[in-house]
């Protein structure tokens, strides 16, 4: 949890310096000298990464030759017989869909509905990253006290509730504190999730069963991004993003009261 915790932070610290650190560039040098200094940047990266040991284990390997398709039928097949596994992933990929249809509308919200100019959608913005990595701070510090399954859950309820209250926000501040809101507990749900799987998943089959976890995650959420644009057309961002507000907190009450968050959870306050 807190090796989670401190991994985000440190990408929502970047995110919050990289803004400013890039208009100093732009400032001084120009677009074209930025963009290459950028470019370097991830060439110095790709240099140090080189260097780190990894450590190999002294065990016997059986040799395997990974096949597509049996990758695929294996961490699918280990995902349907683990409840606790299946219960947490098709419960996020569920969220996923509003939470794309949350992404995709909330700039139009903001811009458009709300009428906030350049300045002020930049200033809420980034008032959402401190809330993230506020998020990132809690969990590093408290998020062993609690079992991730709870964080994941109650997260997710209140982050519809914070959805539901910005489709009908309007004003200045309250928009911002609500993003903050929003940041922190998505960021708290997030690292929980990831926190969750790399504990309940068994060594052998972790990337397998990550790797249908992104797939499955990834597909809804595509579909959702291109549904949220026409929905939004329809029916304006405001109505969509109230709607899949109201659709996280309904899943976040319904899976709060499902037999295998209650037996899980059961007389186990602490995770760790």
């Amino acid at each position: 949890m807190t090796a989670n915790a401190m991994s985000s932070m440190t990408a929502y610290t970047a995110m919050l310096a990289g803004p400013a650190l890039a208009g100093v560039m732009l400032a001084a040098y120009g677009a074209k000298t930025a963009f290459m200094i950028n470019g370097f940047s991830f060439l110095f990266s790709a240099t140090t990464e080189a260097f780190i040991q990894i450590p190999v284990s002294t065990g016997e390997k059986q040799p395997r030759k990974p096949v597509l398709w049996q990758e695929i039928k294996d961490g699918w097949s280990y995902i349907r017989e683990t409840p606790v596994v299946r219960f947490v992933i098709l419960f996020f990929a569920a969220c996923m869909v509003f939470f794309s249809f949350t992404y995709v509308l909330q700039t139009v919200l903001l811009v458009d509905t709300f009428g906030f100019a350049a300045k002020e959608y930049g200033t809420v913005m980034s008032v959402y990253g401190g809330g993230m990595l506020a998020g990132a701070f809690f969990m590093g510090k408290w998020g062993q006290n609690y079992h991730e399954l709870s964080f994941i859950l109650y997260g997710v309820t209140l982050l519809g509730i914070g959805y539901f209250t910005l489709a009908l926000a309007g004003s200045f501040h309250f928009t911002a504190a609500i993003l903050f809101v929003l940041g922190l507990f998505a960021t708290v749900v997030n690292v929980a999730y990831g926190t969750y799987l790399q504990r309940a998943v068994e060594d052998s089959v972790r990337s397998r069963v990550f790797s249908m976890d992104i797939a499955i995650s990834e597909v809804l959420g595509v579909c959702a991004m291109a549904a949220a644009g026409i929905l939004g057309d329809i029916f304006g961002a405001a109505k969509i993003i109230l709607i899949s507000g109201l659709a996280l907190t309904l899943l976040g009450i319904i899976f709060l009261r499902h037999p295998v968050y209650c037996s899980t959870t059961a007389n186990t306050p602490q995770s760790a």
